[in-house]
């Protein structure tokens, strides 16, 4: 598989990004409440974007995305398809974006369950909508299906960066106690509170 950019296996992808965005963002709310945190802008585009960069770069053609807070915004704002950086060699690269819905709030477990109906993958990368994590996410999938482990977490130091791999399969049941790959990321940037907010407008310059 190296030097792979998609993951393919008897023409279904491997793996699936999902994106956990229906969060309310409470403290944040103070200077950005009209849009929900991962649509707050970052020097001129929505913060989710930049996530959006990271999986095209990867190969990814679609992304599942959960939204629910103002949840209107996000195919507002972003509409069905987001393309990413033009190249010589690639053209217009762009990711499909699919919504899944909440009408209520639900924890990290519900909302994966119920986007699972949109997931068609045999694992699932989940990343959160208002985090952007300092990884090669080729290398980071490659070195987690070597490992042979179960489900992979991303680590910065002895923090945890909030991006994983896990089986589509154990979706149902998130209360899993099996050996799980550890990956170290050169680190990730939080757009959770004002002060990380002003950071990343500095950061993503």
């Amino acid at each position: 598989m190296k030097g792979k950019r998609l993951f393919v296996r008897d023409a279904k992808m491997l793996i699936e990004p999902v994106i956990l965005a229906a969060g309310y963002g409470i403290r944040l709310q103070s200077i950005v409440s009209d849009v929900p945190k991962p649509l707050a802008d970052v020097n001129g585009r929505p913060f989710i974007t930049y996530l959006f960069d990271q999986l095209i770069d990867a190969g990814f053609k679609t992304v599942v995305i959960c939204i629910g807070h103002l949840s209107e915004k996000f195919p507002e704002i972003l509409g069905k398809r987001c393309y990413g950086r033009l190249s010589a060699s690639t053209g217009l690269p762009y990711i499909d974006l699919v919504y899944s819905y909440e009408r209520e709030p639900m924890g990290p477990g519900a909302t994966l369950k119920n986007a699972f109906p949109l997931i068609k993958s045999e694992y699932v990368l989940v990343l959160n909508g208002d985090t952007l994590v300092n990884i090669n996410l080729n290398e980071y999938i490659q070195e987690f299906l070597v490992s042979r482990k179960v489900l992979s977490v991303v680590f910065s130091g002895d923090k945890n960066a909030g991006m994983y791999i896990i089986p589509s399969r154990f979706i149902a049941n998130l209360n899993i106690e099996e050996p799980f790959h550890v990956y170290q990321a050169k680190g990730f940037l939080d757009i959770g509170t004002p002060e990380t907010y002003k950071l990343a407008q500095e950061l993503l310059k």
